[in-house]
């Protein structure tokens, strides 16, 4: 662990246009994928990004409006036609069992894979080997969930030299002081401080989905190295925005700092804003580390120092 590769697969709102796909968002991390939000057209973005869907080890939903889910039921075929045998989880707000029961039944499709559907509660929903994910309730026109990857915290560096010196013998005992435990030599106790440095933090990567800012977010996503925030509207816009239950760019820019994050990634815009200039712009009158999010643009995130690191690249890696 210590870096993960965000992929935007898209980046708009309400349906794909010449400008943008419908919105996803991959994670990549230890060469295994998982994905938030899955809107028509995902799986076709994948392909060019050359992303493997047969990686996928868990899907996430944020909340089951048509743009951030109509990809799925094609994914979900294509896996199953390229003979999938491992299992998939899908994470999702209520219904979205039924919604994905019911296509499969319109369809007569039979997956040779096991499908698990969970339903998203508050807290932790997913344990990885290295990570968990987590989820809290965001506010929305219909229930929503924004979610927080999570990284473990990693043991800090070992100097093997120190632990010579300290007379330590090599095997298990180094063990135990590499994760952070006091050891007993003859009628010694040896702490691991000057031995093994201060443990890495892990990284911790946000997605909102569709959500006025709240509070509770700002709890949430406190101390997240990257959040991801939809920005739908521009200030000028605001009352559009508290309508139907969006975000402008100014308040994506002030939850930001409020977290007190790392770095901020705009994403999921209205068709009206051919540039994305003026949204990032807007962001940062309260918070100066953002950028905007363009489709197949990816987000490199490593951290094997205390202050992680932010590279992007992609087709469009500029604001």
């Amino acid at each position: 662990m210590g870096k993960i590769t965000v992929y935007f697969m898209g980046t708009g709102s309400a349906h794909p246009n010449k400008l943008r796909g419908a919105p996803s968002v991959v994670l990549n991390t230890d060469g295994e994928l998982y994905m938030f939000d899955c809107g028509e057209g995902t799986q076709r973005q994948m392909a060019i990004a050359g992303l493997n869907i047969m990686k996928l080890r868990a899907i996430f939903l944020t909340h089951l409006h048509g743009d951030h889910v109509l990809g799925l039921p094609g994914l979900l075929n294509s896996m199953d036609l390229l003979n999938r045998l491992n299992g998939l989880t899908i994470f999702g707000p209520p219904g979205t069992a039924s919604f994905i029961d019911g296509v499969n039944k319109s369809l007569h499709s039979t997956l040779k894979y096991a499908l698990t559907i969970s339903t998203t509660r508050n807290g932790e929903v997913y344990r990885g080997d290295n990570f968990r994910v987590l989820a809290r309730r965001s506010l929305h026109s219909v229930p929503s969930y924004s979610y927080m990857f999570v990284e473990d915290d990693r043991p800090g560096r070992f100097h093997p030299e120190e632990a010579i010196r300290m007379s330590v013998p090599k095997g298990p005992l180094w063990g135990e002081l590499q994760h952070g435990k006091s050891v007993s030599v003859g009628d010694r106790v040896i702490e691991p401080g000057g031995i093994v440095d201060s443990p890495v933090k892990g990284l911790r990567v946000g997605i909102s989905g569709d959500t006025r800012p709240t509070a509770s977010l700002v709890r949430f996503f406190h101390g997240a190295d990257l959040l991801i925030y939809e920005s739908t509207f521009s200030q000028e816009l605001s009352d559009k925005a508290v309508e139907s239950f969006h975000s402008t760019a100014e308040e994506a820019g002030a939850l930001a700092n409020a977290a007190n994050v790392g770095h901020l990634i705009l994403y999921h815009f209205s068709e009206r804003y051919r540039r994305i200039d003026g949204l990032v712009r807007e962001a940062r009158r309260s918070f100066k580390r953002v950028s905007g999010a363009r489709d197949l643009m990816s987000f490199i995130i490593t951290n094997s120092s205390e202050q992680p690191d932010i590279s992007i690249s992609g087709p469009a890696g500029r604001t």
